[in-house]
């Protein structure tokens, strides 16, 4: 790897996705839920119906990251493109067996 370079970040919470989204207080908007979880976004069609929530939420994180950086699709196209995914609580079961 030569070099690195972050385009965009995709942020999907449970208030909707993109930073927009996010309330100005979250802990008043959370009102007293430790989780506000986030639901992915519904797939029409066959070809997505037995994807795993997290594969959802990520298309979701992908696609607001396109948004929320004005990126054409071609752009992050091709092998030199990576996701990074990261949430805190979608695999609250092995983080913890981890802990």
């Amino acid at each position: 790897m030569i070099g690195v370079q972050v385009s965009a970040a995709g942020v999907v919470t449970g208030w909707g996705r993109g930073v927009g989204a996010l309330p100005a207080d979250p802990v008043r908007a959370a009102a007293g839920r430790p989780v506000v979880a986030a639901t992915p976004t519904p797939r029409p069609g066959d070809r997505l119906r037995r994807a795993t929530r997290e594969s959802l939420l990520a298309i979701d994180a992908v696609e607001a990251l396109l948004e929320d950086g004005g990126l054409p699709r071609a752009h992050i196209a091709g092998d030199a493109t990576a996701l990074v995914y990261v949430t805190a609580a979608a695999y609250g079961a092995a983080n913890a067996s981890f802990v």
